[in-house]
């Protein structure tokens, strides 16, 4: 699991992870507030949140709704962006059950569950 705090030209730091995370690669539907749908990959996920990848890139703030395997539609926020990859913030916490589900579903190692 990747647990390195990093941060980028603006200086702030991006890292504000509250659960270790899952590194995963699954490609996904992705849903914009701008009305885009597009297919994004996860790259790494947490119960709070996801790196995933997707060009063109999003906007700090914009909410998305992430089409994942197993537990369905979660909705989050872009917390940052830089080049192809950002972190998204979910709205909500998946719980502990549906979690180790949906890792499964993104095709996570089992030792990595």
């Amino acid at each position: 699991m990747n647990m390195h705090s990093h941060s980028y030209g603006n200086g702030h730091n991006i890292d504000q992870r509250r659960r270790p995370r899952t590194d995963v690669y699954c490609r996904i539907p992705i849903h914009c507030e701008d009305g885009r749908d597009a297919m994004a990959t996860i790259v790494n996920i947490s119960a709070d949140g996801a790196l995933v990848r997707l060009d063109p890139p999003l906007i700090e703030g914009q909410s998305v709704e992430l089409r994942m395997p197993v537990i369905g539609t979660i909705s989050g926020s872009v917390v940052w962006w830089l080049g192809a990859r950002g972190g998204i913030m979910f709205h909500g916490s998946i719980a502990d059950h549906d979690y180790n589900a949906l890792l499964r579903g993104l095709g996570a190692r089992p030792g990595d569950i």
